[in-house]
């Protein structure tokens, strides 16, 4: 048992990580059995529109779920602050109610992919993470726990998921399985992050979902990509792009070996460039990033730091995944010259 904001065992991380991963598998469950797998043509409608994003119809169901799964599930012993698209202001809600302090804060996307899922066009995630309270708030550094679950297209006869916590010596441990969708038991899945040295015939993305600040950041890939293969351009594509318009998703990809490189660099080009306000990745966009991080992937923030966002549902993140070390360090200076020829600077 949790007895101070400091005295959290491996134990206690994994058995929170576990809980992330049934609170994921309960929304994807639930969001299945509610569209009978197909697509329910009000799931696109706009419900609102808020400071994190705009809020669809699809999204409020699973916030309805996330609710109502923390009243009944989540334990005494782990008071804690929920923070979640759509649950209001950053202050979070608290489980259980009555607790005098909490001893963790949550982080929770219930669905991070909405807009693809809502047109039957690609998965989405369920990310969670969880961190200690303390004197300050913790950011994305700090989480401690993490969880992931696939919610499949109609299409789609088989979903993953994965969960990963501190072992407590800053190395992370990880469960990761698939699920037949025929409602056979999951059998266990290992990933195998893409061993690639260089990203010649492999997938690197710099994402740029929407026009907003595109041609800027298509500015900053060719300048990365110039310094990186002195073959490019080139008449036979070198370098393909898979703009999946999901923060987990794109995680996924990297742990699976199917990506290389991600960078997500929106917030850079908005502060300079605009529009005000662009959607960019927030933090709990990345609320899972302790399953990435026991993958063996990289993801640190353009300039190879850590990524210290606060963890909320508004702040502008900047991050790049890279899907080993050496890739890292023969890619990371490339890009932060790009970034500095262009007159971006880090902070």
């Amino acid at each position: 048992m949790v007895t101070g904001c400091s005295n959290f065992t491996p134990a206690d991380w994994r058995r929170i990580a576990r809980l992330l991963f049934d609170l994921g598998t309960t929304i994807r469950d639930e969001i299945r059995i509610t569209d009978h797998n197909q697509i329910d043509p009000s799931a696109s409608n706009i419900h609102s529109v808020t400071a994190a994003d705009t809020i669809y119809e699809i999204d409020k169901v699973s916030e309805e779920i996330l609710i109502r799964w923390f009243r009944q599930n989540w334990p005494d012993e782990y008071p804690a602050k929920i923070i979640a698209e759509g649950l209001g202001d950053e202050s979070g809600m608290r489980f259980p109610k009555n607790a005098s302090n909490e001893l963790l804060t949550v982080l929770i996307d219930p669905i991070d992919g909405t807009r693809g899922l809502m047109y039957d066009k690609r998965s989405a995630w369920v990310l969670a993470g969880a961190a200690e309270a303390g004197e300050t708030e913790p950011t994305l550094s700090d989480l401690r726990a993490g969880a992931m679950v696939e919610i499949p297209t109609s299409r789609q006869s088989t979903s993953d998921g994965a969960c990963a916590w501190n072992d407590g010596e800053d190395r992370y441990l990880s469960e990761t399985v698939r699920w037949p969708w025929a409602g056979a038991h999951p059998r266990r899945l290992d990933l195998r992050p893409s061993e690639a040295e260089d990203l010649r015939h492999g997938f690197a993305t710099f994402a740029s979902f929407f026009p907003e600040g595109r041609s800027k950041i298509q500015e900053i890939e060719e300048a990365f990509l110039k310094r990186h293969l002195p073959e490019y351009p080139s008449a036979t594509p070198l370098v393909f792009t898979d703009q999946y318009i999901s923060s987990g998703g794109q995680l996924y990809e990297l742990m699976a070996g199917r990506d290389r490189f991600v960078a997500d660099l929106r917030p850079l080009v908005f502060q300079r460039y605009g529009p005000p306000g662009a959607l960019a990745c927030h933090p709990y966009d990345l609320s899972c990033l302790p399953v990435a991080k026991a993958s063996g992937c990289l993801i640190e923030d353009p300039w190879g730091q850590p990524i210290l966002a606060p963890l909320d549902t508004t702040s502008p993140v900047a991050w790049v995944g890279y899907a080993n070390e050496k890739l890292a360090a023969a890619l990371r200076p490339l890009l932060m010259d790009a970034l500095s020829e262009l007159g971006y600077k880090a902070g």
